[in-house]
């Protein structure tokens, strides 16, 4: 039964193409109409994965490639290759389970507590000036530095002094040891602040090196993490040894010492894209959370999460404001299909009647069209997505757009959504081309002939008002946007909610008031003919009879000029709502006029006020 069909509707198809060219003037309006319908919708996905790329590169390309890279620091006691597995394997499964994606490689270092520094034989004295030490390892140090004097990286041997006190051998940054005198051979005592197994230990300096290249990414780990606790008014001298002496001897030396243990986490941009930035944001900040809640005093530093906020923040408003048009636009364009297939089927009206007196039926007659549509929609939905990509790829070249693509194409991508929503354009058009189909098959021979004679003075929407109780729908959705004052709104939570009803106001006011007007529209032919009948030409007075006589097919051109015209006013009148919109969100986010940051006086003691003279 199938395979008849099929067969059936191959042989129909080929005297339904015919059909449809035997008409092609009219008909390729209505082609016209269902590949911008289908172009349209697949347009918004495309559009708006361009604008997405493009607010993305520009917005990490306004943070440093350091800035952007990870930190994360976190203490645990006491420091022995145990305790440190612990925290290390915990860090390592979540980075590996959240933000391996986006990373090229992970870096973990670690120092110990912070020392106060004496020469030897003055331990007594001990943090009573600013001269402070911490001991550190970072891997693959030796590849990175140039020796300038001395020898490299100790090998991790233990030493202790005929009183038992540990001797540990440490190279120096060169610029540290000359603000503490400190030169190869220099012997130092590292004082715990602390109660703990040894009083002191005693380090020697065997080697002094400088950055080989100082801005390399590989020094962030020093600079934010090792360094960070040192502060300006004290002198803080960091004493570099192997892992295995860091925590096989000095720890050992040492039990109840703390270590502060950091990871880097290099961050590949090229790795983020608009299809993942906003997970790459909710993860790095969940990571954030987790971890924070685990380990102890846990630390993140990193700036890629404000960047993707402030990009999905400014996305989502430009995303909104770009639907109302959009919407719109979709609108319109279903109503021209609908409008020129209306007058298609009713060119082939006597056709289809001479066909219902010939014995065929409303199916029949109905398989006609739908075979026409169907065929129309299915090549619609394949070559919108590709239409739309072309004709956003050029905007590149318009000056609006030119500023964003350097005179080049726009970025686009032709995606499975793009897709999707071509498909429901053309679904939207089919449906649009079988309403008046619909209703034509089923009009007998007397129906037309009567129909045709005295046509029906009001359509389906004025007989019940549905022009007025959409209008009504409008004004009342329209005073809640108004009290709300815009489409998107803080939920509970702080999350941006966005009221998707609010978002076809424009639309629904437009196409209600186009709707009232028409209904306005044969009444004014009427009023006009009677006062003017004696003063115009007999032409136009006909015309004038005509339109009101008969005002269905000028109702349906007039409501189509109304509705292009309102959208034309609508778009050109939204463009300053768009930049009053961005005005706002900067002197909101802003604050002042003008603000200054990091901004403090005295280093040391108690603060005065900037504002006293």
């Amino acid at each position: 039964m199938l395979i008849q069909s099929m067969e059936r509707l191959a042989t129909a198809w080929p005297m339904v193409i015919k059909r449809s060219l035997a008409n092609w003037k009219l008909f390729s309006s209505v082609v016209l109409g269902v590949l911008l319908a289908s172009a349209v919708m697949a347009g918004t996905v495309i559009f708006f994965d361009s604008l997405r790329d493009i607010a993305l590169d520009k917005a990490l390309a306004q943070i440093d490639d350091q800035d952007a890279d990870i930190l994360m620091q976190a203490e645990k006691g006491p420091t022995n290759r145990q305790e440190y597995g612990k925290v290390s394997d915990r860090v390592n499964s979540v980075i590996e389970g959240l933000l391996a994606p986006y990373l090229n490689k992970v870096t973990a270092a670690g120092k110990s507590s912070t020392f106060f520094l004496t020469v030897p034989g003055d331990e007594n004295s001990a943090g009573k000036d600013n001269s402070r030490a911490f001991v550190a390892y970072v891997p693959d140090l030796e590849g990175r530095i140039k020796i300038i004097d001395g020898v490299g990286m100790p090998p991790p041997l233990g030493k202790t002094s005929s009183d038992g006190i540990l001797i540990l051998e440490a190279i120096v940054p060169v610029h540290e040891a000359g603000i503490l005198n400190a030169s190869v051979g220099s012997r130092f005592s590292l004082v715990p602040y602390w109660d703990d197994a040894l009083p002191y230990v005693t380090v020697e300096i065997v080697g002094l090196f400088e950055r080989a290249t100082p801005a390399d990414s590989f020094w962030i780990m020093t600079d934010r993490v090792l360094m960070a606790s040192a502060g300006s008014s004290f002198k803080t001298l960091p004493l570099y040894v192997t892992k295995s002496a860091h925590m096989d001897i000095l720890g050992a030396a040492l039990p109840d010492m703390v270590s502060t243990y950091g990871w880097h986490l290099d961050i590949d941009l090229e790795k983020i894209n608009s299809s993942n930035a906003v997970d790459a944001k909710e993860n790095v900040r969940y990571v954030d959370r987790l971890l924070g809640s685990e380990l102890n005093r846990y630390l993140m530093k990193t700036q890629i999460d404000t960047s993707l906020e402030e990009y999905d923040t400014r996305l989502l408003f430009t995303k909104l404001q770009m639907f109302v048009v959009l919407i719109m636009i979709a609108l319109v364009v279903l109503y021209y299909v609908v409008t020129l297939s209306s007058l298609v089927v009713e060119q082939r009206r006597f056709e289809i009647s001479q066909l219902r007196s010939r014995g065929a039926s409303a199916s029949q007659i109905l398989a006609v069209f739908v075979l026409e549509g169907g065929t129309l929609s299915v090549l619609a939905a394949v070559l919108g997505p590709l239409i739309a990509a072309g004709s956003i790829g050029l905007l590149g070249f318009t000056p609006a757009f030119s500023g964003l693509s350097d005179g080049e194409f726009l970025p686009v991508r032709v995606t499975n959504s793009a897709y999707g929503m071509s498909v429901l354009g053309a679904l939207l058009s089919f449906s649009a081309l079988m309403i008046p189909a619909f209703q034509a098959s089923r009009i007998s021979v007397t129906a037309q002939r009567s129909e045709s004679n005295r046509p029906n003075q009001k359509s389906f929407v004025q007989r019940y008002y549905v022009d007025v109780g959409l209008l009504l729908v409008g004004i009342v959705l329209f005073r809640q946007l108004t009290e709300q004052g815009s489409m998107a709104a803080r939920g509970i939570l702080g999350e941006v909610v966005v009221n998707q009803l609010l978002l076809a106001v424009p639309a629904v006011i437009l196409i209600a008031g186009a709707m009232v007007l028409l209904r306005l529209f044969p009444l004014v032919m009427n009023l006009i003919s009677r006062v003017f009948a004696s003063r115009l030409p007999v032409g136009v007075v006909l015309a004038i009879w005509q339109m009101s006589r008969n005002p269905s097919n000028y109702a349906r051109l007039s409501l189509l000029l109304i509705l292009m015209t309102g959208l034309g006013i609508f778009a050109a009148s939204f463009g300053g709502t768009l930049d009053r919109s961005s005005q706002d969100r900067a002197l909101y986010k802003i604050g002042s006029d003008l603000r200054l940051e990091s901004v403090s006086i005295n280093s040391m003691g108690v603060s005065r006020s900037i504002t006293r003279s």
